[in-house]
C-alpha cells in the first residue's frame, strides 16, 4: 500500500477511471497484500500467454495457476494510460498500463478449466462477463475493498461465522486467516493457486479437498449402494423421504427461514 502523499500524486496522474467488479475488487486487494506475489500488477500479455501454457510464470518459472488479469470495455484505455480504479465509491488504486491485448478466450477457458462450455461457471464469466480486453501493467494499491454482499451467501456473514467458531474454539494455536479470494472453480489448476496464496499468507501446509475447486462438468459420477438408498428403497422400507438441497438450503438461509434437524446442526 502506498503513503499519503504518493497517492494523491497518484490519483492526480490518473487519466482514466474505471469502476471494478467484485472480481476485479478480490485480485486488487490481493495484489496489494502481496498475496499474488511475486506479481505486482496484474499480468501483461506475455506473462499471460506463458501462464496459461505452462502454468509457470516466465523467467522464475515459479508454478503460477492461473492468470491474474484485468479486463476492460474502454476503448480509449491504452499502453501508458493511468487508470483510477474505483469499487462502490472506494478508490483502490492505480493500474499503470503497460499492456493491452484482445484475448483468446476460447483457447483461454479449454487451457484453464480443461472446457470451453457455458456449462463452467469460470467459462461463463470469462465469456460473459469480462471485457473485450485485457490491460496489465504495475498496479499501486490505496485501500482495501469493503464488501457487504458479493457472493450466494455474503461474505460478511461467512467472516462472522468462522470468528464465531474462533471464539468457540478459543485455540490460541490456531491462526484464522480470511482469504478474500474470487473462485473460478478451475479444478487442479486452482488448487495450486490456493496453495501459492496461503504459502504467501504464511502457511506451509495444505490439505487438497475431494473435487477441489472443481464444476459439476468435471466429474464423473458412480453408483454406490451401499452409502445411499433411493426413494425406491425407502419407500419399501416403510421409510419417509426427506431432501433438502443445497439451493434450497441457501434460499432458506438468505430468508431467515428454519433449517430442519435432520438437515444441519441448530
Amino acid at each position: 500500500m502506498v503513503g499519503a502523499e504518493q497517492r494523491k500524486a497518484l490519483e492526480a496522474s490518473s487519466t482514466h477511471r474505471q469502476e471494478c467488479s467484485d472480481r476485479n475488487a478480490c485480485d486488487v486487494e490481493l495484489l496489494s497484500v502481496g498475496a499474488f506475489s511475486p506479481l505486482t500488477g496484474f499480468m501483461n500479455k506475455d506473462v499471460y500467454e506463458h501462464n496459461l501454457k505452462e502454468m509457470r510464470l516466465p523467467g522464475s518459472n515459479l508454478l503460477f495457476g492461473l492468470p491474474v488479469v484485468l479486463d476492460t470495455h474502454d476503448p480509449t484505455v491504452k499502453e501508458g494510460s493511468k487508470v483510477l480504479l474505483e469499487y462502490k465509491g472506494q478508490k483502490l488504486g492505480l493500474l499503470e498500463v503497460e499492456s493491452k491485448w484482445s484475448p483468446d478466450k476460447a483457447l483461454e477457458t479449454k487451457l484453464a478449466y480443461g472446457t470451453s462450455s457455458l456449462e463452467h461457471p469460470g467459462v461463463r464469466m470469462v465469456a460473459m462477463e469480462r471485457g473485450h480486453h485485457y490491460i496489465g501493467g504495475k498496479l499501486h494499491g490505496f485501500e482495501l475493498p469493503k464488501r457487504w454482499a458479493n457472493d450466494d451467501i455474503p461474505g460478511i456473514v461467512r467472516y462472522k461465522t468462522y470468528e464465531v467458531l474462533r471464539e468457540e474454539l478459543n485455540n490460541p494455536r490456531i491462526k484464522w486467516a480470511y482469504l478474500p479470494y474470487s473462485m473460478h472453480m478451475a479444478g487442479p489448476r486452482e488448487a495450486i493457486q490456493h496453495m501459492l496464496l496461503r504459502k504467501n499468507y504464511g502457511c506451509t501446509h495444505f490439505i487438497v479437498g475431494r473435487d477441489m475447486a472443481g464444476s459439476k462438468s468435471s466429474i464423473t459420477t458412480c453408483e454406490s449402494p451401499a452409502l445411499a438408498c433411493t426413494s425406491m428403497d425407502a419407500k419399501a422400507a416403510n421409510l419417509k423421504v426427506r431432501k433438502l438441497s443445497g439451493t434450497d438450503f441457501r434460499k432458506r438461509l438468505r430468508a431467515g427461514e428454519d433449517i430442519p434437524d435432520w438437515f444441519a446442526f441448530k
